[in-house]
């Protein structure tokens, strides 16, 4: 089973943040509930922790800056992302300003991460920063 954590489209919240799993149509909980996919937005976990030690997902919103390249010392908003802008799997920074590419994730070795929100409570964080 792989951590998920579920948006409830209907009560606009999060509830549940453990391991899931797919059977069938439904989704299958630790306690065995099963959740009709249509009705919730699943994000998965994607085995790193932010500067804080809180669990990155699909969906979050960071701020990311480089440890090492001073050119980077100012933190910059990102949307975590499954895919990059050609559609290849994987987990990627996709930032909210014009850009050339959404850098891969867990190639990014020497950055730092703070998740800041997250795309269902706080969007107006992905507004274009230009």
């Amino acid at each position: 089973m792989i951590k998920f954590r579920a948006w409830d489209k209907n009560e606009n919240r999060y509830f549940i943040d453990g391991n899931a799993g797919k059977l069938g149509n439904l989704i299958c909980c630790n306690d065995w509930d099963m959740f009709d996919p249509d009705d919730y937005v699943w994000e998965q976990f994607i085995g790193l922790k932010d500067v804080n030690g809180r669990d990155i997902y699909i969906g979050d919103i960071v701020n990311a800056w480089s440890d090492v390249d001073e050119l980077n010392v100012v933190p910059s908003i990102n949307e975590i992302v499954s895919e990059d802008f050609l559609g290849g799997p994987g987990v990627f920074l996709k930032p909210t300003g014009p850009h050339l590419f959404e850098p891969c994730l867990h190639d990014s070795r020497n950055n730092q991460f703070e998740v800041i929100g997250n795309v269902h409570k706080n969007p107006e964080l992905l507004e274009d920063n230009e």
